[in-house]
């Protein structure tokens, strides 16, 4: 993967649901625990990396869980398109009753405000994103998840 694997040493053997790399951008999905999901995107997020890479592979994952709890690391991430917050917004608001946890690290401005955007119009119908803007409390929310379930 030329963005790089997982970041995190909790997650370096963990079952490989996903790799995509675009001219753009590259993402890798792991799942350390029964239902826990790490999800990588580095460089720019395009529609296609999301179709491929992301809504089309978790949603195959969903059948085996009872709830999912979704680690995503866009630390990395510079940017994306706006195809995608829409995207990615539907995708969770159409499984929210799956999704037990959604906890997103990034450092981007502009990937914040999309997020922010995002996270405003979920909170109107429910659901709750935690958003990190540094890595240590993402971390200790993703073992502390990954204990919980194994």
């Amino acid at each position: 993967m030329r963005g790089g694997g997982p970041r995190f040493l909790s997650v370096e053997k963990a079952r490989p649901v996903a790799e995509v790399d675009t001219a753009r951008g590259s993402l890798r999905i792991v799942e350390p625990a029964p239902g826990v999901y790490y999800c990588r995107v580095d460089g720019s997020y395009s529609k296609e990396l999301y179709d491929r890479g992301f809504a089309a592979p978790m949603t195959r994952e969903l059948p085996k869980h009872e709830s999912l709890s979704l680690f995503v690391d866009w630390w990395d991430l510079m940017g994306y398109d706006g195809a995608v917050r829409s995207a990615a917004t539907e995708w969770v608001t159409e499984h929210r009753g799956k999704l037990q946890v959604t906890h997103i690290v990034m450092r981007s401005r502009l990937v914040a405000m999309g997020v922010n955007t995002a996270a405003m119009l979920l909170a109107l119908r429910g659901i709750h994103l935690t958003v990190s803007a540094t890595l240590p409390p993402f971390e200790s929310a993703l073992e502390a998840a990954i204990r919980a379930r194994s």
